[in-house]
């Protein structure tokens, strides 16, 4: 009994796991292409400025947040003004509907605009009222934003580990084999 109950720990086990793998192997695999588009720009530094590679690495980094903080803050108080704005345009965009070709004629045939303007007029008390799922909009939030930091951690490993770890997986290859192998990569 406990063999079988081993087993079938272990079959639901390695079924969670094979589900979760697509997403963090993508999160990876961002987090690698990232590093990877950054190398250059740590290789520089660490050549032009005569860096360690930790300080060249760091420069970029930094420099990298201060570009993506620059421009949230240009961009957001534009996002935020056409938010705000959007209540007042939507009976004109969700009209404008009805003009579309091909599909127009059908969508004021079903009177689509006023569907869509009703569901997008009562879309806060949904969201607030007592079956709102709250919870989960925090949870997917939380999630996501562990995900973007797992992401951020393998970009930062690869910066700041990149030369190394492709030392070590070159001294893995044999030697007659090495040239081969610097030209597939």
């Amino acid at each position: 009994m406990i063999t079988v109950l081993a087993a079938v720990s272990a079959l639901l086990l390695v079924i969670s796991l094979v589900r979760s793998a697509p997403e963090a192997l993508t999160l990876v695999a961002i987090g690698a292409f990232a590093g990877l588009a950054l190398d250059p720009l740590v290789t520089l530094g660490e050549r032009r400025l005569q860096m360690t590679r930790g300080w060249a690495a760091a420069l970029v980094l930094v420099v990298l947040t201060v570009v993506t903080v620059a421009f949230l803050g240009a961009v957001g108080p534009q996002l935020a003004k056409q938010t705000t704005e959007l209540p007042d345009q939507l009976p004109d965009v969700v009209q404008s509907l009805t003009d579309l070709p091909f599909v127009g004629q059908t969508l004021a045939d079903n009177d689509v605009p006023a569907k869509v303007e009703d569901w997008l007029g009562t879309l806060p008390e949904r969201l607030a009222g007592p079956s709102s799922n709250l919870a989960g909009v925090v949870e997917s939030i939380g999630a996501g934003m562990l995900r973007a930091l797992l992401a951020l951690a393998v970009m930062v490993g690869l910066v700041l580990d990149g030369p190394m770890l492709v030392a070590r997986a070159r001294s893995l290859i044999p030697a007659e084999n090495r040239p081969r192998a610097d030209q597939l990569g």
